[in-house]
């Protein structure tokens, strides 16, 4: 151990991925977190601003969502996350920057797992990496499995991705909260989810009637989930033009009905409505709480006035897709191809695939005007990248969101007057 941690560590923990946890890990962080409430002014603070949160339920279109008041989330919310900004700042997340009275356990000697001071939930912990290093899970998919495997089924991990609510775009962490705290979880029912195979007895689906994209990776083998998650990621990560890290939330946790991994592909971080001026604001930064139906707000106001249609704008507006039948595929290998017909290199990207079968070059971009059949130097419209998350080519861009009803991705294309007239596209989108 590095000398410069000895002060911060309150334990540590070196566990091993054989089986999920019955005790282990998951009573070493409820220690932490009871001492830590005695022992840290700052911590303590929160947990009783947490009794007095205002909450209430809404329902939704077939879903509900939690409406929680949390001033303390104000500085999650408004976080300024753009290059410079980060860069202007001391990462908060870095051991030497960590505030007095801060313990953490030394988790596989990799990660600081800590008691979040502002928590969303009681027993809110953030696992930090302990090198400043980008956030990203391509490259950490077998520690996020991990730490489901190790915490047990009393606990929640998690994932925001660097650009859709991630505070510390930066440094690498996950986080974990204590399973039962959000609707998704009870809406997970095996009624909505579409059939769908992944690989070794690995389920891939999606869930429908829940007002965003979410696909649902489920099974009892962790290696074999594991596998079908990164080559998920890798899927995603090939229809990036830059071939960057997607907008993705993920959340992985252990069920009486085994394990499961929930991504949430993100279109974009913040609603409109983050950025208008003045009372017209509705301050709601999505992250992977808010996708799985507890939608914070700092600001009173908002509170208040969120409803359901607002809500289900927000999603439909910042998720990659709504989750009703119109707009989700099925069965899954039509949205994400199954594991089943991945390549056998399992770092072989969804883009590398593709150029070897020839069927067109993401990074070259396509041109509308022709239904997308050779290549242009033009940035790629949202029907190229929606078409290639589903393993579709030589088909009208158009055509493709029209039939899946995603048209609402055109609205803000740069080609849309290639390919609409504004009378045809009201009289679609209503």
């Amino acid at each position: 151990m590095r000398r410069e941690y000895e002060p911060l560590i309150y334990d540590v923990f070196e566990g091993t991925l054989s089986s999920p946890a019955t005790g282990g890990l998951s009573d070493l962080c409820s220690r932490l977190l009871a001492d830590q409430d005695k022992t840290w002014k700052e911590l303590a603070q929160a947990y009783e601003a947490l009794e007095t949160t205002q909450v209430r339920d809404i329902a939704c279109s077939g879903y509900t969502v939690r409406l929680q008041h949390n001033r303390r989330r104000k500085t999650s919310t408004f976080a300024a996350v753009g290059v410079n900004d980060v860069k202007d700042r001391p990462c908060f997340l870095c051991a030497g920057h960590l505030p007095d009275g801060q313990q953490a356990i030394l988790y596989r000697n990799d990660y600081l797992i800590l008691a979040n001071p502002m928590p969303v939930f009681p027993g809110h912990l953030t696992i930090a990496h302990r090198e400043h290093r980008p956030q990203t899970i391509l490259g950490h998919a077998e520690a996020f499995v991990r730490l489901i495997a190790d915490l047990g089924p009393e606990w929640i991990v998690l994932y925001n991705g660097p650009r859709c609510g991630a505070s510390a775009p930066d440094h690498l962490h996950f986080q974990a909260i204590p399973a039962g705290q959000t609707p998704i979880e009870s809406e997970l029912d095996e009624t909505r989810l579409t059939t769908g195979e992944g690989r070794d007895g690995t389920g891939l689906h999606t869930l429908r009637g829940i007002g965003r994209l979410v696909i649902v990776i489920d099974g009892d083998k962790p290696a074999s989930l594991l596998s079908v998650f990164e080559n998920q990621m890798n899927r995603l990560s090939g229809s990036m033009p830059d071939g960057r890290e997607p907008m993705v939330n993920v959340a992985g946790f252990i069920t009486d009905r085994g394990w499961r991994i929930l991504l949430f592909p993100r279109r974009k971080h913040r609603p409109d409505a983050f950025f208008r001026e003045g009372t017209d604001r509705i301050a709601v930064s999505p992250a992977v709480v808010e996708m799985m139906g507890v939608i914070v707000t700092p600001v009173e106001k908002d509170f208040q006035r969120l409803d359901a249609p607002a809500i289900e704008d927000i999603y439909r507006e910042v998720s990659a897709g709504t989750g009703s039948p119109a707009h989700t595929p099925s069965p899954i290998p039509t949205l994400l191809p199954a594991a089943t017909s991945l390549t056998t290199n399992r770092h072989e990207t969804y883009h590398d695939s593709m150029s070897k079968e020839g069927n067109f070059d993401l990074k070259r971009g396509y041109c509308i005007n022709c239904d997308n059949k050779h290549g242009c130097k033009t940035k790629n419209p949202p029907c190229i990248i929606e078409m290639a998350k589903a393993n579709i080519s030589g088909a009208s861009g158009k055509s493709y969101l029209v039939k899946t009803g995603h048209t609402d991705l055109c609205r803000n294309c740069p080609f849309f007057r290639s390919c609409w007239k504004e009378e045809e596209y009201s009289g679609m989108v209503g």
